[in-house]
């Protein structure tokens, strides 16, 4: 399936307008863990181990599966 892609700028104006943080908790439920908010990523099997992690708002949220193993074994 070929996807169109957003033009860079309208990415960004989205990224400024929106808290991916109130997003995200509206769909998935949060919880405080250290710094972060953690949940069971609606992508991934997730049985006991949260896999997404959303920092604080006005920050980027991302599953732990869906990074390369290097990126997570750094953080």
């Amino acid at each position: 399936m070929n996807v169109p892609r957003l033009h860079p700028d309208t990415i960004e104006d989205v990224k400024s307008r929106v808290d991916i943080h109130d997003v995200v908790s509206d769909h998935v439920v949060l919880k405080r863990q250290g710094k972060d908010f953690v949940g069971f990523c609606p992508f991934h099997d997730d049985k006991r181990n949260p896999s997404l992690r959303s920092p604080p708002p006005n920050s980027s949220t991302t599953a732990s599966a869906a990074e390369p193993e290097a990126t997570r074994s750094s953080s």
